[in-house]
Order: structure tokens, then C-alpha cells, then sequence
């Protein structure tokens, strides 16, 4: 292994909802990407709004995690508010 161990910290956040995603960036910053659909007759354009900053990924969680929902997500985001520098 090369260098150190510790990972740095990104949130990413898919939806078919693109203005819900532009809603979440600029509250939290990050940048949204579009993914490639390639059977536009079967499914929705999708899009992920990925956020790589260390102020703004504490601050996403810190204002999600009460309303995750998905339990091994929740531990994992108050694991990271607790520990993370």
C-alpha cells in the first residue's frame, strides 16, 4: 500500500430529480453529473450530485443524518461526525 491509509470523505446522492439536486447543491455545494441513459425508452435521466469538500461533506451529514433511513447508513454518518478530525 502507498501512502496513507486514510480515505478521504464524498457523499454522493443519485436521482431522477434534477432540481431537487440543484436544491441540495447549493445548500451544500458539490457538482451534479448526468449519467449516460442508454434506454431512454425504459428508464428516466438520472443524475448524481457528488460532494468532496471536508466542510461540506460535515455539514451534509450533520443536516441529513437525523432522516436517514437505512440504519447502516445512519451509524456510518454519526461514526463520521464523531471521529472524522
Amino acid at each position: 500500500m502507498h501512502g496513507s491509509e486514510h480515505r478521504r470523505l464524498c457523499i454522493s446522492i443519485a436521482s431522477t430529480d434534477r432540481e431537487l439536486l440543484v436544491y441540495l447543491k447549493q445548500l451544500s455545494g458539490g457538482s451534479i453529473n448526468n449519467k449516460k441513459n442508454y434506454k431512454p425508452d425504459r428508464h428516466k435521466d438520472s443524475y448524481t450530485l457528488i460532494i468532496k469538500k471536508k466542510e461540506e461533506v460535515l455539514f451534509t451529514l450533520e443536516e441529513i443524518h437525523p432522516y436517514l433511513r437505512v440504519d447502516k447508513k445512519k451509524k456510518r454518518a454519526l461514526w463520521i461526525l464523531n471521529h472524522y478530525e
